[in-house]
């Protein structure tokens, strides 16, 4: 049976669909506890899972999920795309107008670019078992994974069309990290992952720690908040979630829950709260702090939301 296309994880309900996606070298299978877990958050919704070929570009991938998803009879569809998922989802909600897309959630998604091809030229002097073993996600062997180190050109290109078409952008984006690679750590602190623990301290052997955190694009095997958050504004930061308006609700959102500071890129989807957290975005109306808030108190200690309205 092929890993590719939809695949039903919970079926019946004929208004409302959450499609979700996996991660570079990853199929449907490896997403499909986290999608199980959300389908109990969602009981009034559809939850499919999506396999694609990592190995094809970004855009060639996006058109393929919106050409599936053209077949769906449900009248609402939100996406959540984990790693490089995220980005194939926001690609596939802006192939072409369709008023059902809704809410596109990207978890530990490079949604600002990943590592360029002068530090992988480099990383591929360290060794190549290891580079196998660890690093091989980031080769740029494909057009899949070339595209990581250029998602920011390729979401500015998407708005320059966008706007060429005048094709409004009636979405909203929610960005969700893992917090483990953050400025408190010690040099030597490693993640949960074994792969980017050892990465890790790879990078630091090399010499190449410093650079990497300097970056304006971060290193994709260890996704930061600051590549993974949706949100934030600069003046060379452009893509198509600036386009994204709804009557003046907000359309934007970063949201983090306190336990994921002990989580990193690969262990993130192990996270209990996840699957609550991604179903309050879906599930809440309007973005605002106020009604992001509508939930049980225990919760609202643990989850934190910025970007949203008051």
């Amino acid at each position: 049976m092929s890993d590719y296309g939809l695949l039903p994880v919970t079926t019946g309900n004929i208004d409302h669909v959450v499609v979700v996606l996996h991660g570079i070298r990853q199929t449907r299978d490896h997403l499909r506890p986290f999608a199980e877990k959300l389908a109990a958050q969602l009981p009034n919704a559809d939850v499919l899972l999506y396999g694609y070929d990592h190995t094809r570009g970004l855009e060639e991938n996006g058109a393929r999920l919106a050409s599936a998803l053209g077949g769906l009879r449900h009248a609402r569809i939100d996406l959540v795309g984990y790693s490089m998922g995220g980005l194939v989802a926001r690609l596939a909600a802006t192939e072409r107008a369709d008023p059902r897309f809704d809410t596109i959630v990207t978890l530990a998604t490079p949604n600002r670019g990943s590592l360029g091809n002068a530090e992988l030229e480099t990383l591929g002097q360290i060794g190549r078992d290891l580079l196998e073993a660890v690093i091989s996600p980031l080769a740029p062997r494909t057009d899949g994974i070339k595209d990581l180190t250029r998602a920011a050109a390729i979401m500015t290109r998407r708005r320059e069309r966008l706007l060429a078409e005048a094709t409004p952008v009636r979405l909203r984006y929610a960005s969700v990290p893992a917090l483990f690679y953050n400025a408190k750590r010690t040099d030597w602190a490693a993640g949960p992952s074994w792969q980017l623990g050892w990465l890790q301290r790879v990078l630091l052997l090399s010499s190449l720690k410093a650079r990497l955190v300097a970056m304006p694009q971060p290193h994709d095997g260890i996704v930061t908040e600051a590549s993974n958050r949706i949100t934030g504004d600069d003046s060379t930061d452009w893509s198509e979630v600036h386009l994204a308006e709804r009557g003046g609700a907000p359309v934007r959102v970063h949201a983090v829950a306190d336990a994921f500071e002990n989580h990193d890129h690969m262990s993130i989807l192990r996270e209990t709260l996840l699957p609550r957290l991604v179903a309050v975005l879906i599930g809440t109306p309007h973005w605002s702090l106020a009604d992001l808030a509508g939930y049980s108190g225990a919760e609202r200690q643990r989850f934190r939301f910025y970007g949203a309205g008051k």
